[in-house]
């Protein structure tokens, strides 16, 4: 393993001043274990310097990653190295294309997971946030590119993550839903990282807008643990009970149940879903009551023409082998 002692760290800070090599050069401190010859607060250090330079936290990412590989309490860190940790991932603009930036997603997960797992910082982790959600809204980078990294952000700071992505006023609508309804597919969504307390807990602060952000942008059912079956998520419930335009609710609870891509039967995966409309069939408003009993029936329906749909498929493809 190569060592770098202070006369080295010396020569890699002026060769930084200078321009001597290509910032790129300097992710070969990341490799070999090169980095852990340098003590927490110099690798500091030098980090920031690297974020100096255009593009430089493609560099300062991958030196971070390894760093934080398989030391993943934050307690075995130095705060500075922290806090540049956190400037690393506030740099990211994902600006020149998205040549490269599909790959950063592995990296940007594992530093967030140890830099922001610490109470506090809000300003560095809204920054964070902000600059990330301005880079998907712009095109510069997919979201669905960066799944672990966006999972990882909205499981660390749930609050600051739903501010950025659903509390921004100054977006429209349809950009903001279509961080989630086109860039992920449903079990993929960040949101399903945020409990439904605290979802029900930040929409409560101002159940006008917020309960139609979360309906437009929320995967609303999961899998039972105890009986397998498919439920209403909790916050569900809120929504029906809290929203300020029922209607709206119920037609994206409807919109939810279709997935927007599947492998093998869809009549089998749907006929999962009927028992979320048989959930509701008894609830209290009689106007879900109706709409869950229209769901029902219109989904068998939709079950059996999609059942022989897929059986005369089946059979075609069996006689074309003959």
């Amino acid at each position: 393993t190569s060592q770098i002692d202070q006369k080295a760290l010396k020569r890699l800070h002026d060769s930084l001043k200078r321009n001597k090599v290509d910032v790129g050069e300097y992710s070969h401190i990341a490799w070999g274990r090169v980095h852990e010859s340098i003590e927490d607060d110099d690798l500091a250090g030098l980090l920031e310097e690297i974020l100096q330079k255009e593009n430089g936290y493609f560099q300062a990412a991958e030196i971070l990653k390894m760093r934080f590989h398989q030391k993943k309490d934050p307690s075995l860190h130095s705060s500075k190295l922290l806090s540049v940790a956190r400037a690393t991932l506030a740099a990211c603009d994902f600006s020149g294309g998205r040549r490269g930036h599909d790959l950063m997603d592995y990296d940007l997960g594992e530093i967030a997971t140890v830099c922001l797992s610490e109470k506090g910082h809000a300003k560095e982790v809204k920054e964070i946030c902000d600059n990330l959600y301005e880079a998907i809204v712009a095109n510069r980078v997919y979201g669905s590119s960066l799944k672990k990294y966006m999972a990882t952000l909205s499981e660390k700071q749930p609050l600051i993550f739903l501010e950025s992505f659903l509390g921004n006023k100054e977006v429209s609508d349809f950009k903001r839903s279509r961080i989630f309804s086109s860039n992920f597919e449903r079990g993929e969504n960040p949101l399903n990282r945020i409990s439904d307390q605290t979802l029900i807990d930040w929409c409560d602060e101002d159940p006008e807008s917020r309960y139609p952000l979360i309906a437009d942008a929320l995967q609303p059912f999961e899998k039972c643990s105890e009986t397998g079956n498919m439920v209403w998520r909790k916050v569900v419930y809120s929504l029906l009970e809290k929203a300020p335009d029922l209607k709206s609710i119920l037609d994206n609870l409807t919109g939810s149940i279709r997935p927007g891509g599947w492998s093998g039967s869809l009549a089998d995966i749907l006929q999962t879903r009927l028992t979320l409309f048989e959930e509701l069939k008894d609830h209290p408003n009689e106007e879900v009551r109706s709409w869950s009993k229209g769901q029902l029936s219109s989904l068998r329906r939709e079950i059996e023409d999609i059942r022989e749909w897929e059986d005369k498929r089946n059979r075609d493809i069996n006689e074309s082998f003959e």
